[in-house]
């Protein structure tokens, strides 16, 4: 079974706990994903090119006013959490319901960093 399918799955899983978690997206700093998964619950803007390649414009912009880029970043969108997570040159995004632990959330990075390693190959550096 190919890496994808095994990280959709895993993925999936996370999904169908009892944590809240509406959607997850890793994607490139551009917004292009690898992976995505989503309930319905999740907003489907929110899983998009245009939000999902925020976090490294805004990151980006931050470094150039001798602040250095966020690795983390916690926001409200509409009634939802939003985790996004840099790990150069992947980025995670976690969609959650408002209500979900936020301690969860942010630590599903490294929850995740041995499935984010094996795709990090798949992204190139920009």
């Amino acid at each position: 079974m190919p890496a994808f399918e095994d990280a959709k799955k895993y993925l999936e899983n996370i999904l169908n706990g009892d944590h809240g978690v509406e959607g997850i997206a890793i994607h490139d700093k551009d917004g292009c994903c690898i992976v995505k998964v989503s309930t319905p619950a999740c907003p489907e803007s929110a899983m998009g090119v245009k939000y999902l390649s925020a976090f490294s414009v805004l990151s980006d912009q931050a470094a150039k006013m001798n602040m250095e880029k966020n690795k983390k970043i916690f926001h409200m969108y509409s009634k939802h959490q939003v985790v996004q997570f840099r790990l150069d040159p992947v980025i995670l995004t976690v969609v959650a319901a408002a209500s979900a632990n936020t301690g969860y959330l942010s630590s599903l990075d490294v929850t995740l960093e041995p499935l984010l390693q094996r795709l990090q190959p798949l992204v190139r550096p920009h």
